[in-house]
């Protein structure tokens, strides 16, 4: 059965959306031809339009549709499958796609050759071809992408930014637009834009994204009004934990280079009594650094490039220190 060769995609009913436009568009895929590359194709179409928010409608078409689509295109009739789409698809748009295959035995090569359509009952159709030389898995997946994105309209020049949020649920509003909640995915234009995030519990986060061609994710922490006025640069705990070591080794040199009185001979008038004062700021000196350390930690402690406290030992010795990203 020519039923057999086709591979009817799906997915979730759910609009994994970028837009409301784009979630409510219902989208059916399905994928003829050579049958050891159905899957590979199949899967590609699948995983683009998913990240570009259309949701997926499992068997767009029964198999005897699929049959007079095949019969249609056998004969060269776009019209005649266009029809048989519209009469039988339970899908808004449908993608149809036929992959052949050039193998090249004495060379090793292939050569994949992917015509796609897109059907829209009562809208607008639309065909591509493109052909994979020398066709790895990697370039039958770019190959994939291309095609579906120009039967879908986006532009080449735009980004594809997946948003998450700690805590998740949190509305986004992109460019003073509202966007959807996250987790969310969305295409914009390529170049800067600005990412609003808030919770029902008042918990808020920004941020000023660039966004360039391909794929970025994006984790965005949020936090109350409070946390958010007494949050601190990070060059402030950075520079308490400097100031703090200063003053410890100030104060360490201050103890070693004092003088007693009873020590200092008589004919030297004076003498440097540096013992306390040198305690003292070598307290103060821990204090302070200690202080900066635990507001970096906790500052830091979500980020991917958060730094900490270190320590080895070894026969002859031991070594202390920080490491991290400043």
């Amino acid at each position: 059965m020519r039923a057999s060769l086709a591979l009817c995609l799906g997915g979730a009913l759910a609009a994994l959306g970028t837009t409301a436009a784009q979630a409510d568009r219902q989208i059916g895929v399905v994928v003829t031809g050579e049958p050891t590359l159905q899957p590979q194709l199949a899967a590609g179409l699948e995983t683009w339009l998913r990240h570009h928010g259309f949701g997926l409608v499992p068997s767009p078409l029964p198999p005897n549709a699929i049959n007079t689509v095949i019969d249609c295109f056998a004969i060269e009739d776009e019209g005649c499958a266009k029809a048989a789409v519209a009469q039988h698809a339970i899908a808004s748009t449908v993608v149809y796609a036929r992959v052949e295959l050039t193998d090249s035995s004495a060379t090793g090569d292939r050569t994949v050759a992917i015509t796609a359509y897109w059907y829209e009952k009562g809208g607008r159709s639309a065909a591509e071809k493109r052909t994979c030389t020398d066709c790895t898995d990697a370039k039958l997946r770019t190959t994939a992408d291309e095609i579906i994105g120009a039967l879908a309209g986006v532009a080449p020049g735009s980004g594809h930014l997946a948003i998450t949020s700690r805590p998740t649920g949190a509305s986004v509003t992109i460019d003073g637009a509202p966007s959807g909640a996250t987790p969310l995915e969305v295409d914009l234009p390529v170049g800067p834009h600005r990412l609003e995030l808030a919770t029902a519990a008042g918990m808020r986060g920004t941020r000023t994204v660039t966004v360039a061609d391909g794929s970025q994710p994006i984790e965005i922490e949020l936090a109350t009004p409070m946390e958010a006025r007494t949050s601190l640069p990070r060059a402030v705990p950075l520079g308490m934990i400097g100031v703090g070591a200063t003053a410890l080794l100030t104060g360490i040199v201050l103890v070693a280079v004092d003088e007693d009185a009873k020590d200092v001979p008589v004919t030297q008038r004076t003498f440097r009594n540096t013992a306390a004062f040198g305690t003292g700021l070598a307290i103060g000196g821990v204090v302070v650094g200690a202080i900066g350390a635990v507001l970096f930690v906790t500052q830091n402690r979500h980020r991917a490039d958060a730094s900490g406290p270190v320590a080895s030992a070894t026969a002859t010795g031991a070594v202390v220190g920080w490491s991290g990203r400043f």
